[in-house]
Parts: structure tokens; C-alpha cells; sequence
């Protein structure tokens, strides 16, 4: 009785993995992206309502005004909610040019930087990346560095897509 249970539950095993599908998956994490990529389109999605949060934000002005420091900005006073603050960002927001401009002065809520512009703001990546490897903020250099890439990437014929 064994024996034959053994033979139906191994026939049956046989018949179905006739019926399974293989899936291939070829799953690349922005620190893994190769550098050949080309034409291609790059998506950054802001968090969900939910997951919009105060931190979040703060972040995202941090590496900005950290970026504007970075290339050399001198602060200016900048006003929200009735409280003024030295900005380093603020000072690039009333520039039309500059090193990270067009990152800085960019909404990240929606839209689209192309290769022309991600070619411009790559370079700025690569010229000031020792100042930013010296950087005492281990997360800001993680994210200059996955910034970088991404231009990097862009820049060979690709975008990068904010929304």
C-alpha cells in the first residue's frame, strides 16, 4: 500500500510540474543598477497620503539644502509658518543657474527631468563627490551617492520621473 502511494504521489508530482510555469525575473535594486542602462525611465514615487509624513519631508528639504551647501551657497533667511530660518536652498531658489539647480529649484512632487538636464546635474554629482564623501551625515552620503547613480543612469538617454 505504501508502495503504490509513493508511485501515484510521485506520478502526480510529474503530471503537474508539466502544468507549472517557469517565471523569470530580472529584479534590480537602485544600489544594483548597472550602469549600461539606456533609454530607460526612472520612478520616484512620492509616499502614499498615509505615508507622507513629516519626516518624510524633512528629509527631502534636508538633502536639498545640504546639496545647496554643499555647492558653495551662502544662506538666506527663508520664512514658513511664521518662522525664519538661514537656508542654503533658498538661496539657489532665486538663481536661474548653479551647481544642483535644476534639482533644487525642481519640484519633486510631479514631473520629469530628461537626459540633457540629468547630463548637467550628473557632472555637478561627480565634482563636488569628495566634498560629499567627507560629509558627517552617514545617511546624506548614502543618498548623494544613490542620487548620483541615478542621474548617471538618466544621463545616458533616460529620465527620471517624480509623482
Amino acid at each position: 500500500m505504501k508502495a503504490l502511494a509513493s508511485i501515484l504521489i510521485a506520478a502526480a508530482s510529474l503530471l503537474l510540474s508539466g502544468c507549472a510555469t517557469t517565471l523569470r525575473s530580472n529584479v534590480t535594486v537602485f544600489h544594483q543598477w548597472p550602469a549600461d542602462l539606456s533609454e530607460k525611465t526612472y520612478v520616484f514615487e512620492t509616499p502614499p497620503p498615509a505615508e507622507d509624513t513629516l519626516e518624510h519631508r524633512n528629509y527631502l528639504g534636508l538633502v536639498s539644502n545640504e546639496l545647496a551647501k554643499l555647492a558653495g551657497n551662502p544662506p538666506s533667511p527663508y520664512t514658513r509658518d511664521g518662522k525664519t530660518e538661514p537656508r542654503y536652498d533658498a538661496t539657489v531658489w532665486k538663481r536661474k543657474s548653479g551647481p544642483f539647480w535644476e534639482l533644487i529649484a525642481f519640484s519633486d512632487a510631479e514631473g520629469v527631468i530628461g537626459p540633457v538636464v540629468c547630463k548637467r546635474v550628473h557632472a555637478d554629482f561627480v565634482r563636488f563627490a569628495a566634498a560629499a564623501a567627507r560629509h558627517p551625515d552617514p545617511g546624506f552620503r548614502a543618498s548623494y551617492e544613490d542620487w548620483k547613480t541615478a542621474f548617471a543612469m538618466c544621463a545616458q538617454g533616460g529620465a527620471i520621473v517624480f509623482h
